[in-house]
């Protein structure tokens, strides 16, 4: 198939691919995967620290999903969790100082590949197009909320009819 062929969601799904994995070889030298180095500046964006259900809503990612990964980052000693002393059914996750030496060794890679991805590409055109990734985000995200309804529907027509 050509590239005349492609359309521009095929264009974006190979793009989200080589974009992907291109990050996570630029992260194979400190040990940590994509999933990973998100949940480390997910916890760097914030002064004090987050509980993990505060992670998992800034994640994205499922309760399961975030104790997978920070047994993982607690195993290499970047984060440390500890119970909440305002809530002792709450898990407080902070970064280590190793985790922040990492997160500040890898953004200064991560920094000079978003410079050297958007060369060539002036400011004015680059700002069309966060408008346009903009928009669609909040495309897939209405369309997501109604194939969760269509789901929704379907297992309950399905439950009746057992």
């Amino acid at each position: 198939m050509g590239d005349k062929d492609k359309s521009l969601s095929r264009t974006i799904y190979f793009l989200a691919q080589d974009l992907q994995n291109l990050a996570q070889r630029m992260l194979k030298p400190y040990n940590v995967t994509l999933e990973q180095f998100h949940l480390l500046r997910v916890l760097s964006q914030k002064d004090t620290n987050l509980t993990q259900k505060e992670i998992c809503q800034k994640a994205s990612k499922t309760p399961g999903n975030i104790t997978r990964i920070l047994d993982r980052l607690e195993g290499k000693s970047l984060v440390i969790r500890r119970s909440s002393p305002n809530d002792r059914r709450a898990v407080i996750v902070a970064l280590t100082k190793k985790g922040q030496e990492l997160l500040q060794e890898a953004d200064v890679v991560f920094k000079d590949f978003s410079f050297r991805l958007h060369s060539g590409i002036d400011t004015k055109t680059q700002a069309i197009m966060k408008r346009a990734v903009d928009r669609l985000s909040t495309n897939v995200a209405r369309i997501s909320k109604e194939v969760e309804k269509r789901e929704h529907v379907l297992r309950r027509d399905s439950d009746r009819n057992k």
